[in-house]
């Protein structure tokens, strides 16, 4: 008996572990290293929440039969695989769009220029509004919904569902808006940090970590080929193994992806305490003063910065870097000391939008 289940299984279990040492290494770094927890963290952590629900879903398809042909899986077997690939189809859609805006959130943080916060929130607005039809769809596309696994039944109930060609082209197309999303999540950083006045070899780093949590893009590519497998249906649940397969495989990187991104702060220290990376004036490798400096000039000028997301420039401890251009004022941008913790104030002079932030946790000297 041909049985392809225990490919899928494999892909569930391999991605199950790597999603979730991804996403408490990125709590850890967000919630501990910087103290700066935001949205984008929240999203990601809910998203791993319903990609860990899916995979639930997945391995219980495989219990009941997908990965073997449809004539060696038990009747009512067929039924209860075929409701849980359903639920994983649904899931699906619901974290693919959880990932993108994640991801987006995660480039707001550091975007600066009006025209690349705009293009973020265009991407997070044409994904959700299409996420949602592209949910409707699948979740109703039986009527009943539950026609999707009893029309196998030698008497079927009467219903009827959207033929496999028509989610095959829509899923092509969700397929395609996701990895233009990708390509555009995955550009953007390049422009986004040559507003940043450091080093080329930093702004290429800068680039390469903001990139890389659009990936997925590779596996969203890899997996178009096999959506024509929804059209077999005598032999769906055999058929379609690869299809499920690299939908495991574009949430999985796509999550792991998203939160290597985090990681900058945390990779530093462990080459600081290997050996490989010296703090001068620092004697405990957990000491570190991130500075966020977030300005922007409304006729379009704008400025260097270093946001606190994932503590980009090498700031040591108990130093404050402020880098400002643009015609700020001869007032001060701030007065009084901050205190431990986190401060922050607004100011608005002469055209200049100034938004500064101070985040520091001081180890043990």
């Amino acid at each position: 008996m041909e049985d392809r289940g225990g490919e899928l299984l494999a892909t569930a279990i391999l991605f199950a572990c790597l999603s979730w040492i991804a996403i408490g290494l990125r709590v850890y770094v967000r919630a501990k290293m910087i103290k700066s927890l935001g949205i984008d963290d929240w999203i990601m952590l809910f998203t791993q929440i319903v990609f860990s629900i899916y995979l639930g879903c997945q391995m219980a398809t495989v219990y009941y039969g997908t990965g073997r042909h449809m004539w060696d899986v038990p009747k009512d077997d067929v039924e209860e695989a075929l409701m849980y690939w359903w639920i994983c189809e649904i899931l699906y859609v619901l974290t693919t769009v959880l990932v993108k805006v994640s991801l987006g959130f995660f480039l707001l943080r550091v975007a600066v220029r009006p025209a690349h916060i705009w293009i973020i929130r265009g991407v997070i607005t044409i994904e959700c509004l299409f996420g949602i039809s592209y949910f409707l769809v699948m979740t109703f596309q039986c009527k009943p919904i539950s026609t999707f696994w009893t029309q196998y039944r030698p008497n079927p109930p009467p219903g009827n569902c959207l033929p496999g060609a028509s989610i095959g082209a829509l899923t092509y197309a969700a397929s395609a808006i996701n990895s233009a999303a990708d390509w555009v999540c995955g550009i953007l950083p390049i422009f986004i940090v040559r507003s940043i006045q450091i080093s080329r070899r930093q702004k290429v780093l800068v680039a390469v970590i903001l990139a890389i949590g659009a990936v997925g893009s590779t596996a969203t590519i890899i997996r178009m080929p096999y959506i024509s497998t929804f059209n077999n249906q005598a032999d769906f649940l055999y058929a379609t193994v690869d299809v499920a397969i690299w939908s495991t495989v574009e949430l999985g990187i796509g999550i792991v992806a998203g939160c290597v991104a985090t990681l900058r702060p945390l990779l530093q220290l462990i080459l600081h305490k290997a050996g490989m990376r010296s703090t001068a004036g620092a004697n405990n490798a957990t000491s570190s003063l991130q500075l966020s400096t977030h300005i922007s000039r409304k006729n379009g000028t704008t400025t260097s910065m270093d946001s606190d997301t994932d503590n980009f420039l090498p700031i040591q401890a108990n130093t404050t870097v402020t880098t400002v251009t643009g015609n700020a004022p001869k007032s001060p941008l701030w007065n009084g000391k901050f205190g431990p913790g986190r401060e922050s104030e607004e100011a608005t002079n002469k055209g200049i939008e100034k938004k500064v932030m101070v985040s520091y946790s001081q180890g043990s000297q």
